[in-house]
């Protein structure tokens, strides 16, 4: 049996489309001003309470990576980047409103009721769990009975 490795996952700090409440999935959104501050603070946190961390990745939109790059300087620990842990891409429908997506399209009711439920031009759930699971296990594999923190997106984290 290998030793156990420790996965840290991260939500990035929050970007504007966070308080417009507008899903932003590929658009590369910067953090905002609260967002850099919370950086810091979970860089602070993480650097006082997993110290122990050897790696540090990110997904590559800047967003996750702002994020990560605060957090790899209380650990002293470079950013590698990780193309397979970016946000949900919802394709077409990126830049609209959480409202639109549940009360115009019901994006989450249709991902509810089918895993392969693609929006036009986007991924589907099982798509993009697949993918962040596959580099999560590529990273765990990279870092044998080690901590590792991976910084990414709430909907890509949360399939």
């Amino acid at each position: 049996m290998s030793p156990r490795t420790v996965l840290t996952l991260v939500r990035h700090g929050q970007t504007a489309a966070n308080v417009e409440r507008v899903w932003h999935g590929s658009i590369d959104t910067p953090l905002s001003e609260v967002g850099r501050a919370q950086a810091r603070r979970v860089g602070d946190y993480v650097a006082a309470t997993h110290a122990d961390a050897v790696a540090l990745y990110a997904s590559p939109l800047s967003r996750a990576h702002e994020t990560a790059e605060a957090i790899g300087g209380f650990l002293s620990l470079p950013v590698c980047v990780e193309p397979a842990l970016a946000e949900f891409g919802l394709g077409e429908w990126e830049g609209r409103s959480y409202s639109a997506l549940h009360g115009e399209e019901r994006m989450w009711h249709h991902m509810q009721q089918d895993p392969d439920f693609t929006p036009p031009g986007g991924e589907s759930p099982r798509d993009v769990a697949t993918r962040v699971m596959g580099a999560l296990h590529r990273i765990a594999a990279l870092h044998p009975g080690s901590r590792v923190v991976v910084v990414s997106h709430g909907g890509a984290l949360t399939l």
